[in-house]
């Protein structure tokens, strides 16, 4: 049985991340989506979205598999999947759309019911975790982390690494042993906490679980690391940091307060940036999504949404609820607009980033970390880039 991550058929809901990632590519606690689905079902889960250059067969000449990449799995969820038989469906009691189909006599058109009435519907009883807005990464982000903690197979903190360090509370601390933690605050008090391969905890960093440091990443002398904290592979961070994902290859190398907030991957934070996670009046927080025209709630605390690729200058001050488009250059005196456009490069009298000039500066980011942008990347970028030309004209 071949198996099948597809995007929801709502993914502008999740800008600006959904602009250059697939929800199966989405991390929330040690995992991306794809990760998490592939470690509880034992066996390969392909990705096919927008993203995808790849496109689903329409005749299907086996039983597929196709899950709503749109719910996050756990492994009560993952087992009724795997229960479906031919030609049926799980979906919620009063849901329009279905988490998971199993087909073999007709191809996939999409997750509604209309679209799929020949299929027989299985009630689930699930609690079911969904990501619904780009919010819900970090809401989602505790829960998954506790639950991850459990599904590592990896060593513990050895004996001689505990003695070189501080640490509180009974929980585990879970460290690959290329890695290498010194002088470093350890608090497992209110959840474990995770340290992959390759990576660096300098002296003097505060760590309180449940934090995950991935694979190669850095974390600089002095910061302070609350969690619910996933800190992505290959990024850097110093500062204060809280409640926060960061995405794969991203930068905060430096002091400054980011809480409550989403980092897309290869974003760079120039040193002082922060953001405001909280309004003075304690009021509601609204996220402004520029492909439905609409603000969406984001309750009472939400820093800053950066989507792929955005670097900020020194001294940022981004405010609650800040909206970041992709490849953003942001550079302006005073506080930045709570929403900034895909490929801005002057906030201040909003020029766009020249094409030749926004992607020679991905590939010189990309060169400090050893990557380089794939032609896929790119040919998805220049697609996104000339429609956003097209419906500004």
């Amino acid at each position: 049985m071949k198996i099948f991550l597809i995007d929801p058929s709502l993914r502008q809901h999740l800008y600006p991340f959904s602009v250059t990632k697939s929800y199966a590519d989405f991390r929330i606690g040690l995992y991306t989506l794809a990760e998490r689905y592939r470690l509880l079902i034992g066996k390969h889960v392909s990705i096919y979205s927008v993203m995808s250059s790849k496109e689903i067969s329409v005749h299907l000449d086996e039983s597929c598999l196709f899950i709503n990449a749109q719910y996050v799995p756990d492994a009560h969820l993952v087992k009724e999947i795997l229960q479906l038989k031919d030609q049926e469906g799980m979906m919620q009691e009063k849901g329009v759309e279905f988490i998971a189909l199993r087909l073999s006599s007709k191809p996939f058109d999409d997750f509604t019911f209309p679209a799929n009435s020949d299929v027989r519907k299985r009630i689930t009883q699930q609690q079911l975790h969904v990501v619904n807005d780009p919010t819900d990464i970090n809401r989602l982000n505790s829960f998954f982390l506790h639950q991850d903690m459990e599904l590592v197979d990896t060593l513990e903190m050895s004996e001689e690494v505990k003695k070189n360090n501080f640490l509180y509370g009974s929980g585990k601390v879970i460290m690959d042993p290329s890695s290498v933690v010194s002088g470093a605050m350890i608090n497992t008090e209110e959840g474990a906490i995770y340290i992959g391969k390759n990576c660096r905890v300098m002296e003097g960093a505060c760590i309180k679980g449940p934090v995950a440091i991935l694979d190669g990443s850095v974390v600089k002398m002095g910061a302070k690391i609350y969690g619910a904290t996933t800190i992505g592979e290959k990024c850097i961070v110093g500062g204060e940091i809280k409640n926060t994902v960061f995405f794969d290859f991203s930068n905060k190398a430096h002091d400054g307060y980011i809480g409550d907030s989403v980092i897309g991957s290869w974003c760079n934070m120039g040193a002082g940036t922060s953001c405001s996670n909280l309004k003075n009046n304690i009021g509601e927080i609204y996220l402004w999504n520029p492909l439905l025209e609409q603000n969406i709630p984001a309750g009472k605390k939400c820093g800053v949404m950066m989507g792929d690729y955005t670097r900020t200058a020194i001294h940022t001050s981004l405010n609650t609820g800040t909206v970041t488009g992709i490849c953003c250059n942001i550079m302006t005196g005073g506080f930045p607009p709570k929403y900034i456009a895909d490929f801005t490069w002057n906030v201040s009298d909003g020029i766009l980033y020249a094409e030749d000039k926004f992607l020679s500066d991905i590939q010189s980011w990309m060169e400090l970390k050893n990557e380089k942008l794939t032609e896929k990347d790119k040919r998805l970028l220049l697609q996104y880039y000339h429609n956003r030309l097209n419906v500004n004209r």
